[in-house]
C-alpha cells in the first residue's frame, strides 16, 4: 500500500511588489500582475540578502517552535533545508520555499512548519527583506513583501490550480461580455 504524501517539495505564497524611482522618498506604487518581470531581480536580492540576525535564506536556520520542542525536533529530523526563492506561476510572482526532505511529513508537521514559516515571512526574515530597495532597470527600485497575514503558503500545485481557475474564469467572463 502506497503511503499518502502530505508534503510537496515546494511551497509558494504571492509576493506583493512596490515600485518607485530610485532614491524617491514618496510612497511606492504596488504592482500586482506586472510583478512577474522582476523575478530574477528578487531571486538575486534574496540570495545576496544578509543581516547579522539573518545571514542565510535557508529558513530552517531560524526555525523554532519553543512551545512544542518535540514537534520542532520531529520536523528538523525530516527537513534538512527550506531555501527561500521566488518563481512565476501563470504570470504571477510568488515566493517559493524549496524543501530538502529526508522523509515525508505528517499532516500535523506540515501545519506546524507552514505556520512557523509564515511567521518568518511576516515577522522574521521576510520583515527584514521587505525594507530592502532592489534596483531594477530604468532607474527604478522595487520592494518585495513576501509575508502578509492574508497570504498563506500553499503547495505549488494548489497555486497553479487557483491561478488557472482565475484565468479560466476571467476568460469566460470576457467571452460572455
Amino acid at each position: 500500500m502506497e503511503q499518502h504524501r502530505y508534503w510537496p517539495h515546494r511551497l509558494v505564497s504571492p509576493i506583493w511588489v512596490s515600485i518607485q524611482e530610485a532614491g524617491d522618498e514618496c510612497g511606492a506604487d504596488c504592482i500586482y500582475d506586472e510583478a512577474a518581470q522582476y523575478v530574477q531581480d528578487i531571486i538575486c536580492a534574496m540570495q545576496e540578502f544578509r543581516t547579522e540576525e539573518y545571514p542565510s535564506s535557508n529558513l530552517m536556520n531560524y526555525f523554532s517552535l519553543p512551545n512544542d520542542p518535540k514537534m520542532e525536533t520531529a520536523i528538523r529530523e525530516k527537513v534538512r533545508a527550506a531555501q527561500l526563492s521566488a518563481c512565476v506561476i501563470c504570470d504571477r510572482l510568488y515566493s517559493a520555499v524549496d524543501l530538502d526532505l529526508s522523509a515525508d511529513l505528517t499532516k500535523e508537521e506540515v501545519i506546524a512548519l507552514t505556520e512557523q514559516l509564515e511567521t518568518q515571512f511576516t515577522d522574521g526574515w521576510g520583515a527584514e527583506f521587505e525594507v530592502v530597495n532592489i534596483p531594477v532597470a530604468g532607474n527604478m527600485e522595487i520592494a518585495a513583501r513576501i509575508g502578509n497575514m492574508e497570504l498563506d503558503l500553499c503547495p505549488v500545485e494548489v497555486a497553479k490550480f487557483i491561478a488557472e481557475d482565475k484565468i479560466e474564469t476571467r476568460q469566460m467572463g470576457q467571452t460572455m461580455q
